[in-house]
């Protein structure tokens, strides 16, 4: 990689409440669904070009201390 473009971004819900709908939700699932959505808010960008993909975790919990950026990308990948 030459250089580094930001080509989209995008957010989840905040939702990890005990009772909430995102409860059960793996955090590489909701990480997939961002990278999803800001791949679609840049139509003229061929996934296959993504070479590397950055995400930011604001309350981090215990099952979220693994490389989530490999496991979200290759399951945002899978839903195409």
């Amino acid at each position: 990689m030459k250089e580094a473009v930001i080509v989209s971004a995008a957010r989840t819900a905040v939702g990890k409440a005990p009772r909430g709908t995102l409860k059960d939700t793996r955090p590489d699932d909701m990480a997939a669904t961002a990278i999803k959505a800001a791949l679609e808010r840049a139509p003229g960008l061929d996934p296959a070009q993504v070479e590397d993909v950055v995400l930011g975790c604001a309350f981090p919990l215990p099952s979220a201390y693994w490389p989530a950026g490999p496991t979200a990308s290759s399951r945002a990948a899978q839903r195409r």
